[in-house]
């Protein structure tokens, strides 16, 4: 019950009961005043709340993951007779780091490009074999250290590296049976200790006691001309990562015919492909919703009264994510069956449609202009 009505119905019971001789006057309390962000401000709120909530955190995610699989290369290279068990176990820890790397794809901007660290944690697609010959390059090293790896091509130095040396295509090659496992194991830790050298930077980077990239990103100078450029450049990430995952991640291996083409699948030898697209997209929800901070979410309906659009942007997410787990076969896997094939399909027009929705109505009501790929047309 507001307090107006308390008010008025102590006034009408006095009355009703002959309570005093004058005529009460009502009291009416008004509503304490909304206070609203002016659309600088929820620019800001919205930047400051994804470096923070979102970006950095996910970063150092990323760093964690990468110390404890260096730690976990070290404890298996030390084994005198590792056997499968063993080489699971280190598999499993470059699975999570993996993972965590692709929990951070939604944001390329600042410490990521410099130095080409995007490039040297992950070289894909690998259309010119990258990967395979820069670790031929590390295996016939004489000295090999993480600084040998730095100074390697790109494809030598990251995960798609690490996933070749550690899910072998052919059992000659296996960390377990190559004839040559000690020099693999060798380039599996510098390759691990270069790494958590990148993931470290990407910290720092974005940290006060570094480059302090996240000052320039929430106040929108450096690299930015403004808030509202720092945000543009963030949903031009955003719709990248959307159309490398339909276009890139799904189409390519799912070719036009069965049964596919599996070695444009992302990460095939270690068949993580699927797993790398649920990060993805989870990332990109991270980035709409600003982690559990003010988001683009809150953006909408604070500044634009848009609340029927937020709930169709997240109905759309919640599609995606449905359709995600109704694909039931890892993706290198779902590419060579009917029903396979038909899942992805499924999976790529429901981030198409949400694709949509962004593209349209989210531009057009906030009136914030990305940059569009060139594959999509617009």
């Amino acid at each position: 019950m507001n307090k107006y009505l308390c008010v008025m119905l102590s006034a009408s019971l006095l009355t009703a009961c002959g309570g005093g001789s004058k005529q009460s006057t009502p009291v009416v309390v008004e509503p304490p005043p909304v206070v609203v962000k002016t659309n600088e401000q929820a620019m800001s709120a919205i930047l400051t709340d994804l470096a923070d909530k979102v970006i950095i955190p996910d970063y150092q995610q990323f760093q964690q993951r990468s110390e404890a699989f260096e730690v976990a290369s070290t404890q298996f290279c030390s084994l005198s007779q590792a056997n499968q068990s063993d080489l699971t176990a280190l598999q499993q820890s470059w699975l999570a780091l993996n993972a965590a790397w692709h929990a951070t794809r939604a944001t390329k901007l600042g410490p990521v490009f410099k130095q080409f660290r995007y490039s040297r944690l992950q070289t894909w697609p690998d259309n010119n074999a990258a990967v395979s010959r820069g670790v031929a390059t590390l295996l016939a090293s004489d000295n090999l250290t993480a600084q040998v790896v730095a100074n390697t091509q790109d494809g030598a130095q990251g995960l798609p590296a690490l996933e070749y040396l550690i899910f072998a295509e052919q059992s000659e090659n296996s960390l377990l049976n190559a004839t040559d496992k000690a020099k693999r194991c060798l380039a599996v830790m510098a390759i691990a200790a270069n790494v958590t050298q990148l993931s470290t930077e990407l910290v720092t980077g974005w940290q006060t006691e570094g480059d302090n990239f996240r000052a320039q990103y929430v106040a929108g100078n450096g690299d930015f001309v403004s808030t509202k450029d720092a945000l543009e450049e963030q949903l031009t990430n955003w719709f990248e990562l959307v159309e490398i995952i339909t276009d890139n991640k799904i189409a390519e291996p799912l070719d036009l015919l069965s049964p596919g083409v599996i070695t444009n699948a992302e990460q095939y030898r270690s068949q993580s492909s699927l797993m790398n697209i649920e990060q993805n997209l989870l990332s990109l929800q991270r980035i709409y919703l600003g982690g559990q901070g003010y988001g683009f979410d809150d953006y909408l309906a604070e500044i634009y009264q848009a609340q029927t659009l937020d709930n169709a942007i997240k109905e759309a997410f919640s599609g995606v994510f449905t359709t995600l787990n109704d694909v039931n076969d890892v993706l290198e896997v779902a590419i060579t069956t009917d029903d396979g094939r038909s899942q992805l399909v499924a999976l790529s027009n429901k981030i198409k449609a949400l694709r949509t929705i962004m593209a349209s109505d989210f531009v057009q009501t906030t009136g914030l202009n990305p940059s569009f790929n060139s594959n999509d047309g617009d």
